[in-house]
């Protein structure tokens, strides 16, 4: 099953990565906590178990817009391997590809901004069976990453029924716990009112409000 799943993942990082400048995230560390900040591109877990190995920290701190969908992926599990801690500070944010490594710490504490949204993709000459072929592909590896992670499918039905490209569920820490798994029952579902979804959703100029406040 790693294989498929890692093979799955470079066919999809070429397909639906979101364009982006061609420098990967800043990865510095203290004595402590690694930091991760700016845009993530492939290749970023990799340079993240590096320091990894170099210095045995298990904390990181994250601070990004996101960048590519599957290294969200790629570092989450990378995250999740080591058994790190992931920390958005207060003033900080960790949208996109950046909510989703988040998921992978044994450890998580969110005193910043946690947005998650839909994948997507800018890509011309494709045509519509394309589009569905990438999309259940994408599903599934984000349904077996979600499942190791220890959430319920509930958070990703969410995630692609009420958000796209421009807009946010932003989530708080016991947001978040509402979709961890009890009993390893992916499809266990709880109750939401569309006022607690509504309340979560952010388009641009709200989620800068509100980076704002928190800053």
């Amino acid at each position: 099953m790693k294989y498929v799943v890692t093979a799955i993942l470079i066919g999809l990082g070429l397909a639906i990565s979101v364009p982006m400048v061609a420098h990967s995230a800043n990865i510095t560390y203290t004595d402590k906590q690694i930091t991760i900040t700016g845009r993530l591109l492939s290749g970023d877990y990799q340079n993240l178990q590096r320091v990894i190995d170099r210095t045995g920290i298990k904390s990181v701190r994250l601070n990004s817009n996101g960048g590519s969908a599957i290294e969200g992926y790629q570092l989450g599990y990378t995250i999740s391997r080591n058994k790190m801690s992931t920390v958005i500070n207060k003033g900080d944010v960790c949208l996109s590809a950046c909510a989703v490594a988040f998921l992978g710490g044994a450890h998580k504490y969110n005193y910043g901004v946690l947005g998650f949204h839909v994948a997507w993709s800018k890509q011309k000459g494709k045509d519509f069976n394309d589009g569905m072929k990438v999309g259940q592909m994408f599903g599934s590896v984000d349904s077996i990453y979600l499942f190791n992670m220890g959430y319920t499918a509930q958070l990703n039905l969410l995630i692609s029924q009420i958000t796209t490209k421009d807009n946010f569920l932003v989530l708080s820490s016991s947001d978040l716990k509402l979709f961890e798994m009890k009993d390893k029952d992916y499809t266990k579902f709880f109750d939401i009112s569309n006022k607690w979804a509504a309340d979560r959703i952010y388009e641009p100029y709200r989620l800068y409000l509100l980076t704002k406040e928190n800053r």
